[in-house]
Protein backbone atom coordinates (compact mmCIF):
# COMPACT_ATOMS: atom_id res chain seq x y z
CA UNK A 1 0.00 0.00 0.00
CA UNK A 2 1.56 3.16 -1.13
CA UNK A 3 2.25 5.84 1.50
CA UNK A 4 0.22 8.99 1.67
CA UNK A 5 0.34 12.62 3.35
CA UNK A 6 -2.72 15.01 3.68
CA UNK A 7 -2.41 18.11 4.85
CA UNK A 8 -5.14 20.13 6.34
CA UNK A 9 -5.64 24.03 7.13
CA UNK A 10 -8.59 25.70 8.42
CA UNK A 11 -9.29 28.53 10.88
CA UNK A 12 -13.24 28.53 12.45
CA UNK A 13 -14.15 31.64 14.09
CA UNK A 14 -17.41 31.44 16.00
CA UNK A 15 -19.09 35.20 16.85
CA UNK A 16 -22.11 34.44 18.75
CA UNK A 17 -24.83 35.41 21.32
CA UNK A 18 -26.14 33.40 23.70
CA UNK A 19 -29.54 33.90 26.28
CA UNK A 20 -29.70 31.33 28.69
CA UNK A 21 -33.15 31.88 30.97
CA UNK A 22 -33.64 29.32 33.75
CA UNK A 23 -36.40 29.39 35.98
CA UNK A 24 -35.78 26.33 39.29
CA UNK A 25 -37.87 25.80 42.10
CA UNK A 26 -36.39 22.39 43.97
CA UNK A 27 -38.54 21.35 46.71
CA UNK A 28 -36.75 18.29 48.55
CA UNK A 29 -37.70 16.80 51.55
CA UNK A 30 -35.67 13.67 52.84
CA UNK A 31 -36.59 11.06 55.40
CA UNK A 32 -34.02 8.89 56.04
CA UNK A 33 -33.79 6.34 59.00
CA UNK A 34 -29.76 5.53 59.23
CA UNK A 35 -27.38 4.30 61.71
CA UNK A 36 -23.98 5.73 60.48
CA UNK A 37 -21.20 5.40 63.15
CA UNK A 38 -18.29 5.52 60.39
CA UNK A 39 -16.72 7.84 58.32
CA UNK A 40 -19.24 10.68 57.26
CA UNK A 41 -18.64 13.60 54.50
CA UNK A 42 -21.11 16.73 54.86
CA UNK A 43 -21.50 19.97 52.41
CA UNK A 44 -23.58 22.99 52.22
CA UNK A 45 -22.68 25.10 49.47
CA UNK A 46 -24.31 28.65 48.59
CA UNK A 47 -21.99 30.53 45.70
CA UNK A 48 -23.40 33.92 44.15
CA UNK A 49 -22.40 36.27 42.14
CA UNK A 50 -24.43 39.74 42.06
CA UNK A 51 -23.90 41.80 39.00
CA UNK A 52 -24.30 42.18 35.41
CA UNK A 53 -22.55 39.24 33.18
CA UNK A 54 -22.38 36.63 36.35
CA UNK A 55 -21.12 33.23 36.59
CA UNK A 56 -21.34 30.75 39.12
CA UNK A 57 -19.93 27.16 38.48
CA UNK A 58 -19.50 24.04 40.73
CA UNK A 59 -18.12 20.89 40.14
CA UNK A 60 -18.83 18.40 43.50
CA UNK A 61 -16.73 14.77 43.38
CA UNK A 62 -18.41 12.23 45.63
CA UNK A 63 -16.34 8.60 46.49
CA UNK A 64 -17.61 6.57 49.46
CA UNK A 65 -16.40 3.27 49.69
CA UNK A 66 -18.25 1.38 52.23
CA UNK A 67 -15.81 1.01 56.34
CA UNK A 68 -12.59 2.33 54.53
CA UNK A 69 -13.60 5.95 53.03
CA UNK A 70 -15.77 9.13 52.47
CA UNK A 71 -14.20 11.85 50.65
CA UNK A 72 -15.83 14.93 48.88
CA UNK A 73 -13.74 17.60 46.70
CA UNK A 74 -15.54 20.66 45.72
CA UNK A 75 -14.46 23.45 43.07
CA UNK A 76 -16.52 26.62 43.46
CA UNK A 77 -16.04 29.46 40.49
CA UNK A 78 -17.83 32.15 41.13
CA UNK A 79 -17.65 35.51 39.19
CA UNK A 80 -18.71 38.85 37.78
CA UNK A 81 -17.83 41.67 35.35
CA UNK A 82 -18.85 44.21 37.68
CA UNK A 83 -21.85 46.67 38.16
CA UNK A 84 -23.32 49.01 35.91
Amino acid sequence: MPDKSVQVNFDIKFDTDIDLDKDVDVEVEIDADVNIDGNITNLVLDAEAIGDNTLVEADVGILTVEDQLSSLTLVVVSATNGFD
